[in-house]
């Protein structure tokens, strides 16, 4: 009974990541559609993303509470349950205030279900963790292609923000009754207590990993976010061929996530991730140089960009073996931090400049992100011979 229980939850973790990917893709698409809708302007989504984003950052901080006091179930119950009033509320909207609350419950969702999947999955399976990391990620590559694809095809067909959210909810609704009936496992009995949040702020590798990550993150769910609107304005492509080149960017980061894991343990970790960031920001760089000629390099950087997030989640255990779960959480609470202040940048900078120069803060972000992560090498290799010689 309890491997078919196990795998229940193993099956609802990655089903959540899929479900994610999809509802957090749709997002950037139906921008243009809530612009004429409930009239925004670039500062007001960037005030959207940036309203959403403190809802993300409190949800990660609480998740490590929720989980720690109530248990693993309410954390996933609490997620799903605030993506469905997500996808309710943004069905309905009709102005600004309501299509923020949306954003916001989605957020808390998304920040929930993060935490949640990423530290619940290397408690119910032990081995292989990378490739199963990658593996998980994998389903958010496809999510967002599925995200992206589907919802750009269907809005250029003339279907509603109203009917796309409705179908989220209704899956939603589905598994929230599979959550229901699933086991998720209590934390190791190692790792109940908690550090003091001023231990992590104090130490330059967890600082390390929350400028790295965020300004990777950005890199990446930047191009969900604005790419469409920013090929809609300057080159007046539409919806249909913005998700065709965003969803070949999300597939392709799947499969390289399916099929990376193997390939990092042999390269290295960190040596890996630097090198595919590298050839992937020049693919994005010369994607958005070119005009609309050479877009589909945007695609391709999918593929380099792929193991990045999943692997640099993995090192954490690594880094910090007595605080993994805590770690995670307050990781991606700060990294969803900077990822509000670069989203809201980016809305002010396309508003006072135009997306002609603004939208190459996101290979920039990217090209830090590799900066931060040398630097992380440097610092965790210098840690690990020091306690070699003690």
């Amino acid at each position: 009974m309890k491997t078919k229980v196990n795998r229940l939850a193993v099956s609802v973790i990655f089903f959540m990541m899929l479900m994610a990917a999809v509802i957090e893709s749709m997002r950037g698409i139906l921008v243009p559609s809530f612009k004429q809708l409930i009239g925004m302007n670039n500062t007001m989504v960037g005030t959207m993303l940036t309203l959403g984003s403190l809802g993300y950052v409190s949800a990660t901080y609480l998740a490590d509470v929720i989980r720690s006091r109530w248990g693993s179930k309410a954390l996933m119950i609490t997620a799903v349950s605030l993506l469905i009033g997500s996808a309710l509320s943004l069905a309905f909207t009709t102005n600004y205030p309501m299509y923020i609350l949306g954003m916001v419950l989605m957020n808390m969702g998304l920040g929930l279900n993060s935490v949640g999947g990423n530290v619940l999955l290397p408690m119910l399976i032990l081995t292989m963790q990378v490739f199963v990391m990658n593996s998980l990620h994998f389903m958010y590559g496809f999510g967002a292609m599925l995200g992206q694809r589907f919802s750009g095809y269907l809005v250029t067909h003339g279907v509603g923000a109203r009917q796309l959210y409705l179908g989220v909810m209704v899956i939603y609704l589905i598994l929230l009754a599979l959550i229901l009936v699933s086991r998720f496992p209590d934390e190791p009995e190692h790792e109940k207590s908690t550090l003091p949040i001023s231990h992590f702020l104090k130490d330059r590798v967890y600082l390390l990993y929350v400028l790295g990550l965020s300004s990777y993150v950005f890199g990446e769910q930047g191009l969900a976010i604005w790419l469409t609107d920013y090929l809609k304005e300057s080159f007046l492509i539409d919806e249909n061929y913005s998700s065709l080149i965003l969803s070949t960017f999300f597939i392709l980061i799947g499969i390289g996530r399916l099929a990376g894991g193997l390939f990092v343990e042999r390269v290295g970790r960190l040596r890996s991730v630097i090198g595919g960031m590298l050839i992937g920001v020049l693919c994005v760089t010369v994607g958005l140089l070119s005009g609309s000629r050479w877009l589909p390099l945007i695609s391709l950087a999918g593929l380099f960009y792929s193991i990045v997030f999943p692997t640099m989640l993995v090192t954490i255990s690594s880094n910090f073996p007595r605080s993994r779960a805590q770690a995670i959480s307050l990781i991606l609470t700060g990294t969803s931090a900077l990822l509000m202040v670069y989203n809201q940048l980016l809305g002010l900078l396309a508003d006072k400049i135009g997306y002609g120069l603004s939208i190459y803060l996101i290979p920039l972000a990217t090209v830090l992100s590799i900066v931060f992560f040398i630097r992380l090498k440097i610092v965790t290799d210098q840690i690990k011979q020091e306690s070699t010689l003690k």
